[in-house]
Formats: structure tokens, sequence, C-alpha cells
């Protein structure tokens, strides 16, 4: 653990306003990008990402002074505040989808056919989206031994098992192998994440 880490987190344990402030702007652009994805469509329009995320930080923060996280260094820290910006959506997911509040009962207005709005292309990924799903890949790929890292792209570029074990020279049981540790390293990483075929 670095040292201007473990500076950070005491200084967030004793109610440092500042520390917040370091923290809400290191990690709240990619919390807003999650939670965007993680609310329901219709729950949107509800609620803002933005709120959202000024509710984690506000969890996290008071948490923090009542009693300190037991946090390792700065991937735990992540970890931790995905892990409060998931639970905040599912509440709001849940909250807006019971009977009397139920958003998908909603009518949603016709636009006029001269209306200027283009519809989205559902295809492409948001740049947040890509941001942050690179920054995981390469969050797992920081944990593997070389071999591994090496099984894990080409498996993310498409490659199938027989493919992959050609080309590193190592048994299609060595590769699969390799395959569901980083599975199961994935999912120690990520566990809110759906299981992986």
């Amino acid at each position: 653990m670095t040292p201007s880490f473990l500076d950070l987190v005491q200084r967030l344990e004793s109610g440092d306003a500042e520390a917040a402030a370091i923290l809400f702007d290191r990690y709240a652009r990619r919390l807003i990008g999650l939670a965007r994805r993680r609310l329901d469509e219709r729950v949107r329009c509800k609620v803002d990402a933005d709120d959202v995320v000024q509710s984690v930080f506000r969890t996290f923060c008071r948490r923090a002074a009542e009693r300190p996280f037991d946090l390792e260094g700065p991937d735990s820290l992540w970890a931790l505040l995905v892990e409060i910006t998931l639970r905040k959506c599912g509440r709001w997911n849940r909250y807006f989808h019971t009977r009397k509040r139920d958003v998908r009962r909603e009518q949603t207005p016709l636009l006029d056919s001269d209306c200027d709005m283009e519809p989205l292309d559902a295809a492409a990924p948001h740049p947040e989206d890509e941001a942050v799903l690179r920054e995981m890949v390469e969050h797992l790929l920081r944990g593997l031994d070389n071999r591994a890292r090496a099984v894990c792209e080409m498996r993310l570029q498409g490659y199938e098992v027989d493919e992959i074990a050609a080309a590193l020279k190592l048994s299609t049981a060595t590769i699969n192998r390799k395959i569901r540790n980083i599975k199961n390293r994935m999912k120690r990483l990520w566990p809110e994440l759906p299981d992986l075929p």
C-alpha cells in the first residue's frame, strides 16, 4: 500500500473533506458511467447517475468515519465503491419497479414525425463503457502471469482453445485450466458479473 493511499484513507477516516474531494475526483467519472449502465433505462429518467454516485460517496465517507474499512490498496477501494454503486442502483431499480411506481407502465410519448432527433445506435458502445471495460481488462491482466496473460488476451480476441494451445505450444487441458483460473479471478474481482460461458 502506497503512503499516499494510506494517508488518504486515514484522512477520510478522520472526516477530512479535502480527502473526500480527492476521492471523488479520482473515482466519480467511472462510477457515474457504471451507474448509467446499471440503472434501468426508464429509471434513469427518474434518478440521475450523478445523484447515485454522490450518494455512494456520502455513504462511503460516513461509514469510513464511523468504522474504518479494511482496505489493502486502491484496488480494494475501487471494488468497495463499485459494490456500493451496484447496490444503490439495484435499490433504485427495485423501487421504481414496485407495483404502484412501476415505470414500465408509464406511457412513452410519441415523437413528432418531423423531429430532428436521430435514434441511438444500440450497437455502438458508449465511450465511458469502453473506458471502464478497458480498465477492467487491464486490472485483470495485471494479476496474471505471462502465460495466463497471453491466454486471456487471445481468448478476448476470439481465438478458440485449440488455436491458443497451438500458438502457445501448450496442451488444450492446460489452456482450459488457465481459462478457468482467469474466470475465477474475474469472479473474485467483480462478483456482480454474470457467470461466463
